[in-house]
């Protein structure tokens, strides 16, 4: 086992954590945006776009997807520029 954390358990922990949100939000975050918070990684880390030392590659393309789904439907509101 590789010690990361499975897409099983991420994806729960996003939605349960930011889809409440969708109440009181004014603006939408890009994937770009969110990604160091979604992945635990600083922007310029050594890892990929994707991967962090907490989730695969794998897990880190799926919570992507996800998260673009609601943010492009306009759940959150207008994206931020």
């Amino acid at each position: 086992m590789d010690k990361l954390i499975p897409l099983s358990i991420a994806m729960p922990l996003l939605l349960v954590k930011k889809v409440p949100s969708w109440e009181w939000s004014q603006v939408a975050e890009t994937w770009e945006s969110m990604r160091p918070y979604f992945l635990g990684s600083r922007p310029g880390s050594p890892r990929g776009a994707r991967s962090s030392l907490f989730v695969n590659q794998e897990t880190g393309q799926a919570i992507e997807k996800v998260w673009e789904a609601p943010i492009y439907a306009g759940m959150f509101g207008p994206i931020k520029v």
